[in-house]
């Protein structure tokens, strides 16, 4: 079931990554350090104001939704939420408008310009695609996903190389392909009738998310304070080196781990919902090691093809920091990925989504004074180091949380036979020599992918082997019987 799902999902993975990586090799090309730079802090800003005002709501409907549809109270929940939403939005129009016609912000007026139409176009098309999420309704999901990406990478090309806007016509164009998307939920959301708003509802939301909109806010210091200190000590064209090289590698590990959390989660919800704990726990080591057999190898193989990447991906003034950074990134991105994709999901299900905010903090304190010591000596490598450590902390505490909240069983065997494979196909890829170019790339991927599922299959790694023979037995017998008919 996990698998048809994550099949189900792929598109909204694939195709925005895509047009990620797509952004970052053309505004690497078209952007100068300093422009991409404010293009990022726009980015970052934008999911600051999420994670204050929205994250709450955002987060509590994939847990609590499945149990208004069960109690067939999914209209009111529903309506609930948009209400909700309609009044937060309305507290940060009258809050920050007035901030970002008067403050003075200098050479980063453009990113404040943009951050609060990015923050209220992005929160409500999130709160959209929490309700496909709860009721695992992979078309508009997908449409959704897909959609504003490629309309918003379209529209921000046009306006950085035609309307010559740089970032700010970058950022713009992000707004425009979101709003496009809410086309696609507009009728449902013009047939809500505020008649059916619930405070009771409103009560449980709130109860249940406020206690991780500290955390959030926390979990942002953790993972986007860097580039604000990294801008107030160094300026802006190295926060745009930084973003560049982070970007690279994080969006393919990030990918990895929402192409199994996205369907994962809902449905170990609804196993916890509909079938109890033990069918939870169950489904939990299963979604762990799907998660552990893609990224694994990913993670070896983007240090194997870090410089292949780097040429193909990045831009010539930003190639330098993206292959110094790539190590660092990789770990980091890893350990937060894990934490954040996988062991947390136990304090969801316990319904305790309070120690998530215990746990940050000192991961947090740690981060901070890290990045506040090594960013004015090390520059954009301070804060790689920062974010490896700090992220490396926040995995051991939720592991150690996790498992007290809602006891899972943690797949080792399996880890230590899909790291097996992966050592087997780095030491495979090192026998040969590639090309600093998109075949070069191409190549690697292909030979390390080649490598590691033959490994697979001689290791018999989650059954992989035995399951395949089973399979084409089946298909033998299903052969000979339309022969024999």
């Amino acid at each position: 079931m996990l698998f048809r799902h994550i099949i189900g999902y792929a598109p909204s993975l694939l195709v925005p990554a895509v047009t990620a990586f797509l952004a970052v090799f053309a505004y690497t090309r078209l952007l100068s350090p300093s422009e991409y730079g404010h293009y990022a802090l726009a980015l970052n800003s934008m999911t600051l104001v999420n994670a204050i005002f929205f994250f709450w709501l955002q987060v509590s409907l994939p847990r609590l939704m499945p149990q208004a549809i069960r109690q067939k109270n999914d209209d009111a929940f529903r309506t609930t939420a948009y209400a909700a939403y309609a009044a937060v939005s309305a507290v940060i129009l009258i809050i920050g408008v007035p901030i970002v016609c008067l403050y003075p912000f200098g050479e980063f007026k453009a990113v404040a310009n943009v951050t609060i139409p990015l923050a209220l176009a992005r929160s409500i098309l999130n709160l959209n695609q929490s309700f496909h999420r709860s009721r695992l309704d992979f078309n508009r999901y997908n449409i959704i996903e897909c959609g504003q990406a490629v309309i918003g990478l379209a529209s921000g090309l046009c306006l950085v190389w035609f309307a010559r806007l740089e970032s700010f016509g970058a950022n713009v164009g992000m707004v425009l392909g979101m709003a496009c998307m809410l086309i696609v939920d507009i009728k449902t959301m013009m047939k809500t009738s505020w008649r059916d708003f619930d405070p009771a509802i409103l009560k449980e939301i709130v109860l249940f998310g406020a206690p991780l909109v500290a955390g959030d806010a926390i979990g942002f210091l953790i993972s986007s304070s860097d580039r604000y200190l990294i801008g107030y000590f160094h300026g802006a064209a190295e926060v745009g080196i930084y973003a560049a090289g982070y970007a690279v590698v994080d969006r393919i590990i990030t990918m990895l781990f929402m192409a199994i959390a996205t369907p994962a989660f809902p449905l170990v919800v609804q196993r916890l919902e509909h079938e109890g704990i033990a069918a939870a726990q169950q489904q939990m080591r299963r979604n762990g090691l799907a998660v552990l057999f893609l990224v694994l190898p990913a993670c070896a193989g983007l240090l194997i093809a870090n410089k292949e990447l780097a040429y193909v991906l990045v831009g010539p003034e930003f190639r330098e920091s993206a292959i110094r950074m790539a190590p660092w990134v990789v770990g980091a991105s890893a350990l937060n990925g894990l934490a954040t994709h996988y062991v947390c999901h136990a304090m969801h299900l316990a319904k305790r989504p309070n120690i998530l905010f215990w746990i940050q903090i000192p991961v947090a304190a740690l981060n901070l004074a890290l990045n506040f010591f090594l960013i004015p000596q090390f520059g954009y490598m301070g804060a790689a180091y920062a974010s490896f450590a700090s992220y490396a902390l926040l995995l051991v505490l939720n592991i150690w949380t996790g498992i007290k909240a809602f006891p899972f069983d943690f797949p080792f065997k399996e880890v230590v036979q899909i790291s097996i494979c992966v050592a087997l196909m780095a030491l495979g890829i090192s026998f040969f020599s590639f090309p600093l170019n998109t075949l070069g790339l191409v190549e690697k991927v292909a030979m390390g992918s080649l490598i590691y599922l033959v490994s697979i299959l001689a290791l018999d790694v989650m059954g992989a082997r035995s399951g395949l023979l089973a399979f084409a037995a089946r298909a033998r017998r299903t052969t000979k019987n339309m022969k024999n008919i």
